[in-house]
Protein backbone atom coordinates (compact mmCIF):
# COMPACT_ATOMS: atom_id res chain seq x y z
CA UNK A 1 0.00 0.00 0.00
CA UNK A 2 1.32 3.52 -0.83
CA UNK A 3 1.23 6.83 1.17
CA UNK A 4 -1.25 8.03 -1.09
CA UNK A 5 -4.47 7.57 1.09
CA UNK A 6 -1.95 8.48 4.45
CA UNK A 7 -3.56 10.84 7.04
CA UNK A 8 -1.97 12.31 10.06
CA UNK A 9 -1.95 9.81 12.90
CA UNK A 10 -1.58 6.36 10.30
CA UNK A 11 0.55 4.11 11.42
CA UNK A 12 3.19 2.74 8.57
CA UNK A 13 6.13 0.53 8.26
CA UNK A 14 9.31 2.08 7.50
CA UNK A 15 12.13 -0.15 5.79
CA UNK A 16 15.45 -0.65 4.99
CA UNK A 17 17.11 -3.32 2.81
CA UNK A 18 20.77 -4.78 2.82
CA UNK A 19 23.36 -4.66 5.53
CA UNK A 20 21.76 -4.10 8.92
CA UNK A 21 18.40 -3.51 7.04
CA UNK A 22 15.10 -3.23 9.64
CA UNK A 23 11.58 -2.49 9.81
CA UNK A 24 10.39 -0.63 12.44
CA UNK A 25 6.14 1.02 13.13
CA UNK A 26 6.00 4.24 13.21
CA UNK A 27 3.06 7.05 12.98
CA UNK A 28 2.82 9.94 9.93
CA UNK A 29 2.97 13.00 11.89
CA UNK A 30 2.49 15.78 9.05
CA UNK A 31 1.33 16.01 5.31
CA UNK A 32 3.45 18.79 3.98
CA UNK A 33 1.29 21.50 1.15
CA UNK A 34 3.21 19.49 -1.74
CA UNK A 35 2.00 16.15 -0.29
CA UNK A 36 5.01 14.85 1.49
CA UNK A 37 4.67 12.27 4.00
CA UNK A 38 6.35 13.01 7.40
CA UNK A 39 7.45 10.32 9.56
CA UNK A 40 9.55 10.40 12.29
CA UNK A 41 12.57 13.63 11.17
CA UNK A 42 11.72 12.26 7.19
CA UNK A 43 10.10 13.04 4.20
CA UNK A 44 8.68 10.21 2.20
CA UNK A 45 7.01 10.53 -1.66
CA UNK A 46 3.43 9.71 -1.45
CA UNK A 47 3.28 7.54 -4.80
CA UNK A 48 6.54 5.32 -4.37
CA UNK A 49 7.35 5.69 -0.59
CA UNK A 50 10.87 6.38 -0.58
CA UNK A 51 12.26 8.59 1.45
CA UNK A 52 13.34 11.94 0.46
CA UNK A 53 16.85 12.87 0.73
CA UNK A 54 20.93 12.35 -0.96
CA UNK A 55 21.29 9.20 1.12
CA UNK A 56 21.13 6.59 -1.50
CA UNK A 57 23.37 4.15 0.60
CA UNK A 58 20.51 3.97 3.11
CA UNK A 59 17.13 4.32 1.12
CA UNK A 60 14.13 3.99 3.58
CA UNK A 61 10.28 3.20 2.08
CA UNK A 62 7.25 3.38 3.94
CA UNK A 63 3.97 2.12 3.37
CA UNK A 64 0.94 2.18 5.06
CA UNK A 65 0.31 -0.47 7.47
CA UNK A 66 -2.19 -3.33 7.69
CA UNK A 67 -3.08 -4.94 11.66
CA UNK A 68 -1.15 -8.04 10.17
CA UNK A 69 1.70 -6.18 9.06
CA UNK A 70 1.90 -4.29 12.20
CA UNK A 71 1.99 -7.47 14.69
CA UNK A 72 4.80 -9.43 12.78
CA UNK A 73 7.65 -6.19 12.50
CA UNK A 74 6.31 -5.97 16.31
CA UNK A 75 6.89 -9.56 16.72
CA UNK A 76 9.83 -9.49 14.62
CA UNK A 77 11.58 -6.77 16.51
CA UNK A 78 10.37 -8.00 19.88
CA UNK A 79 12.46 -11.66 19.47
CA UNK A 80 15.75 -9.79 17.35
CA UNK A 81 15.58 -8.09 21.49
CA UNK A 82 14.71 -11.29 23.03
CA UNK A 83 17.92 -12.87 21.19
CA UNK A 84 20.18 -9.64 21.77
CA UNK A 85 19.68 -10.09 25.52
CA UNK A 86 20.10 -13.98 25.54
CA UNK A 87 23.03 -13.53 23.61
CA UNK A 88 24.94 -11.71 26.65
CA UNK A 89 23.97 -14.33 29.24
CA UNK A 90 27.13 -15.64 29.14
CA UNK A 91 28.43 -12.35 31.48
CA UNK A 92 26.16 -13.88 34.29
CA UNK A 93 27.22 -15.55 37.19
CA UNK A 94 27.25 -19.43 37.50
CA UNK A 95 23.83 -18.99 39.77
CA UNK A 96 21.93 -16.96 38.10
CA UNK A 97 22.63 -19.09 35.13
CA UNK A 98 21.49 -21.97 37.21
CA UNK A 99 18.19 -20.18 38.05
CA UNK A 100 17.16 -19.29 34.36
CA UNK A 101 17.59 -22.99 33.57
CA UNK A 102 15.43 -24.16 36.16
CA UNK A 103 12.74 -21.60 35.05
CA UNK A 104 13.30 -22.87 31.47
CA UNK A 105 12.95 -26.36 32.49
CA UNK A 106 10.09 -26.23 34.23
CA UNK A 107 8.00 -24.06 31.33
CA UNK A 108 9.00 -26.76 28.77
CA UNK A 109 7.53 -29.52 30.97
CA UNK A 110 4.11 -30.96 28.95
Amino acid sequence: MSLENAKIGDTVIVSRGGFNGYEKVAKVIAITPKGFVKVGDALYDPCSGRMRGNDAWHSQYAHLATPEEIQRVLDKNELASLQYKLSQLNNLPLEKLRRIFVIIREESKP
